[in-house]
């Protein structure tokens, strides 16, 4: 397991493996509101297909799952791979489960409920310090942009994006010449079952490029490929 390199669409996604929950422990929309890009499992059998295809940066994992248990998801994942941290969510607080998810390979573990700004600090403190030796600041035209903290920079100047503008900029300048389609683009943002018009993500572009243009009604760097979507120049 590798981090994705420079031909890839955006960072790594975060592999969550439970159901939705109700309220403001709905994990992948917190997740996905951070500004990474997820992918989400119902079942621990899913799971184990889906963490070889989507190659996760990391994985936030339910205990409380049909089918196979959490734990038995937990250490197939890890016998796979040492590398990619593996966050235990679990409505149990006794020091005997939390015991055991780390003998499995865990490399934290979160009692729920829990606070959605508690779950985005985890996340980001476990990919700083599992994937920190492989860090990679993308940069082009002037731009300045680490995936892993989402900060941006255009020259000395310190740019605040939104999360949205973060992943739509991460794929650009990952992706430097290439057309990406709107419908791709709106995929990777809002996720695979958004079903907004294109008007959304217009508005987003638009946004984005009046705080990265030198002159936004004449982009130099984003630019309109007519017909067909957005690339970076």
């Amino acid at each position: 397991m590798s981090r994705l390199d420079q031909d890839s669409d955006g960072p790594q996604p975060i592999l969550v493996v439970g159901g939705p929950s109700p309220g403001m422990n709905n994990v992948q929309v917190i997740v996905r509101e951070a500004g990474f890009e997820v992918v989400g499992t119902g079942t621990g059998e899913e799971a184990l297909e889906v963490f070889q295809r989507a190659q996760p940066g990391a994985v936030i994992l339910d205990l409380t799952l049909p089918g196979i248990s959490g734990f038995e998801v937990c250490a197939h994942l890890r016998s796979k791979t040492d590398q990619v941290p593996i966050l235990i969510l679990s409505r149990h607080s006794e020091d005997e489960h939390k015991m055991r998810g780390f003998e499995l390979g865990a490399d934290d573990y979160l009692v729920k409920p829990f606070h959605p700004g508690e779950l985005v600090a985890r996340i980001r403190a476990l990919l700083r310090r599992c994937w920190a030796p492989a860090r990679t600041i993308l940069g082009s035209g002037g731009i300045q942009f680490d995936p892993m903290t989402l900060k941006c920079r255009k020259g000395a100047m310190e740019i605040d994006l939104t999360p949205k503008e973060a992943r739509l900029l991460s794929a650009f300048l990952r992706n430097p010449g290439k057309v990406l389609s709107r419908d791709h683009l709106v995929r990777m943002t809002w996720g695979e079952e958004h079903y907004g018009s294109a008007k959304g993500l217009d508005m987003h572009i638009r946004r984005l490029r009046e705080k990265i243009e030198d002159d936004p009604s004449r982009p130099r760097h984003l630019v309109t490929a007519w017909g067909a979507g957005y690339l970076w120049k």
